[in-house]
């Protein structure tokens, strides 16, 4: 049993603990994601997350320990250099950055001449700046300005804290060629500036997705279980918040609070720590983030043992346009049809339809299906200038679908009917997927991310942005539109199961 003296004791040392923010955190105060980054061995960590998670608290907390040469799990020699970027120094220093680090910064540890004050954060010798005792610095640069502010600067470890601009990422990068293994932590939620048709961090989610980046990444939401500094006493957790559909009615919840306050247009972005936000102006505004699903969902969603299988093609005139969705779909309860789609394929060049053909037979492999099992299918008009032979790259893909199976020609394993068009049919049948959406029958997996971005981007027209992404919304709206379109009912003709 424990007495009043050792529970004393105990109280004793967890205040001095955690009177030392910085050992504290280490210790015990860091959320799992926060540990599971500052555990990770690779020197390139990227976190996309959601807002108020403790993005810059655990970079912070990395930065100062480098610095005193007490990181946990990297052993970086000192005295050393450390770079911190930031957009808009005038603005986001002593507010932000040089705020949370005084939070951090343990006592007896900063050079004589080194200062600290609210209004003008860190400063040595008037110049924005962290000197430390032992001899190591942090630097302060703007992430936005001219790059001939980051000339002739080089660190062995850095913090980039929120986006770059993208003429400065390759002197950035400089700053930290003198070792390949610096570590550097870039974290910040995307946020789109929705005047622009492009986001501004596109460029930068090539980088970090190309198939060749050393980056390990890590994805945030706003969820209980990742910011347990903020979770009120008693709250269920997960399982039950707000955030994820439940029903949690904690009082003092702040984080329920928060995702209540977020615009709905934002929260992909600022709670789900999504790349992507739905377009304000977007013609599909029955889409929202709730028309997307993956394999846990399928009950809840009533798809059931038996449907059928439809693909759908559109023909873009462009080298990489040529779009298909893949998709099952059945009848509710009250007879209506249901579509799920399920995968994609985009076109990575200019391919011929044999190239194409054979993608669809890998994908339809890939779901435990085979050429044979496509009830339905329907392709663009149009050659594109892939069809040298019969003027139709519809019934190349026939002849295309018929090689694969060793059949004849004449006889392919599915026909591709032409896709109907007219005058209006483009923003019509964008209406009949938009109510479809929002009456909660078509679905999305979330790993058609090429659909999803463009039902929330596609703005109604033809041009700039929405004429690359058009073809995603063509492709569904040639196969499953009309099954959607509550005004006309089309018969049921065979099964499959999936």
């Amino acid at each position: 049993m424990t007495t009043p003296a050792v529970q004393a004791a105990v109280e004793r040392v967890v205040a001095f603990e955690r009177a030392n923010r910085l050992a504290y955190y280490f210790a015990r105060g860091a959320a799992p994601w926060q540990r599971q980054l500052f555990e990770d061995a690779n020197p390139k960590r990227f976190v996309r997350k959601g807002n108020k998670v403790g993005g810059s608290y655990g970079p912070c907390a990395e930065g100062i320990a480098l610095s005193l040469g007490c990181h946990p799990t990297i052993d970086l020699p000192t005295p050393n250099v450390g770079i911190v970027y930031v957009p808009d120094l005038d603005h986001s220093y002593a507010d932000d950055i040089c705020r949370t680090i005084r939070m951090l910064e343990p006592a007896g540890h900063l050079a004589k001449g080194c200062s600290y004050s609210e209004a003008a954060g860190y400063k040595i010798g008037g110049r924005r700046g962290i000197q430390w005792a032992n001899g190591s610095r942090i630097l302060f640069r703007s992430s936005h300005q001219e790059a001939k502010s980051q000339a002739g600067v080089y660190a062995d470890w850095g913090l980039i804290n929120e986006p770059p601009a993208r003429h400065l990422w390759g002197e950035i990068m400089r700053a930290f060629s003198l070792s390949s293994d610096a570590p550097i932590i870039m974290n910040f939620t995307v946020v789109d500036d929705v005047r622009k048709s492009s986001p501004d961090t596109a460029w930068l989610r090539e980088i970090l997705d190309d198939p060749s980046s050393t980056w390990a990444q890590y994805v945030v939401p706003l969820r209980a279980s990742n910011v347990p500094h903020r979770v009120p006493s008693g709250c269920p957790g997960d399982e039950r918040c707000t955030i994820t559909g439940g029903d949690c009615d904690a009082p003092d919840c702040n984080v329920r609070q928060q995702w209540a306050l977020c615009p709905p247009e934002e929260r992909a972005q600022r709670i789900d720590a999504e790349w992507d936000a739905p377009a304000i102006d977007r013609y599909i505004r029955g889409f929202t983030d709730a028309c997307i699903v993956d394999d846990s969902d399928y009950q809840r969603i009533g798809l059931p043992a038996i449907v059928q299988i439809g693909v759908s093609f559109d023909h873009g005139e462009a080298p990489g346009h040529e779009t298909e969705c893949l998709y099952a779909w059945w009848r509710d309860q009250g007879g209506d049809n249901v579509v799920l789609v399920l995968d994609e394929y985009g076109s990575s060049g200019r391919t011929t339809s044999a190239t194409d053909a054979s993608c669809i037979a890998d994908q339809l492999n890939a779901h435990g299906l085979t050429l044979f099992d496509v009830d339905r299918a329907h392709g663009d008009i149009n050659t594109a200038g892939k069809s040298a032979v019969t003027g139709s790259v519809n019934r190349e893909l026939e002849i295309a679908f018929a090689g694969l199976v060793r059949g004849d020609p004449n006889n392919p394993p599915f026909r591709v009917a032409k896709a109907k068009k007219g005058s209006g049919s483009v923003l019509a049948g964008a209406r009949v997927l938009s109510s479809a959406c929002a009456a909660q029958r078509l679905w999305f997996h979330r790993r058609c991310t090429n659909h999803i971005n463009a039902f929330r981007k596609w703005k109604g027209t033809d041009r700039g942005e929405d004429a690359k992404i058009k073809h995603w919304i063509d492709d569904v709206r040639y196969g499953p539109g009309p099954l959607l379109d509550t005004t006309k009912q089309i018969p049921a003709q065979s099964v499959r199961v999936v």
